[in-house]
């Protein structure tokens, strides 16, 4: 069993990270799809997966 989370809450898993620009955090749908993704309005809107790519932030 799971559960969508949120933006905000996926955003916090990239906390230690920068997180790179594009994509960003992003559906995966619209992440490089190697066919173009549904419009919008033709998407489920119930269950959304985030993801993105990050980077281990400097230390000075």
């Amino acid at each position: 069993m799971g559960r969508v989370r949120e933006p905000d809450e996926v955003r916090r898993y990239f906390d230690a990270l920068d997180i790179i620009d594009p994509p960003g955090l992003v559906d995966v749908i619209d992440w490089h799809p190697d066919t173009p993704p549904p419009p919008k309005d033709m998407r489920l809107t119930d269950w959304i997966e985030w993801g993105g790519v990050g980077r281990v932030k400097k230390t000075q």
